[in-house]
């Protein structure tokens, strides 16, 4: 469940594919599975190539995270604008978006994650986390992981 591969191998709206691995996770399980089909439907994917995904619940105890749901970030932080990039497409091309070189500098700062609102569901909040960037007192633990481990058998 907390491998990273996927994203490290794909990359995510905040890391570029192969530049380092990221957790992506939500605070309501809803919002995991909304955010699930609507990447499908962007993708036009088909029902049956919906690949299999398993919801989980993850604890974390994180110290140093950049909450970007408040009211009064900076104004150069163009939040809004920057998570309407197609990071896909520019990644595609080459680059690395806004999103992903923001989310690079927070990670190379120490952070261990970055809170922020979902792209594709509405009043959704996600938790990004660098679990390479977490200090010894920080913790991930998922939760039912013995339960969870008799269905991945």
């Amino acid at each position: 469940m907390l491998s990273r591969e996927g994203s490290l191998k794909a990359g995510g709206r905040w890391n570029a594919p192969g530049a380092f691995s990221a957790v992506y996770s939500s605070t309501r399980p809803g919002t995991a599975v909304e955010e699930a089909f609507q990447l499908a439907a962007d993708f036009q994917l088909a029902p049956d190539d919906l690949k299999p995904r398993i919801t989980c619940g993850i604890e974390w105890e994180l110290s140093s995270v950049l909450d970007l749901t408040v009211a009064d970030l900076p104004a150069w932080l163009k939040l809004s604008n920057w998570m309407r990039e197609n990071f896909t497409k520019i990644n595609d091309s080459g680059f690395e978006t806004i999103c992903q070189a923001f989310g690079r500098a927070a990670r190379n700062s120490g952070v261990a994650g970055i809170l922020c609102p979902s792209v594709r569901v509405k009043g959704g909040i996600n938790l990004v986390v660098f679990r390479d960037r977490m200090r010894k007192a920080e913790l991930a633990r998922v939760l039912g992981e013995v339960e969870l481990k008799k269905y991945l058998a």
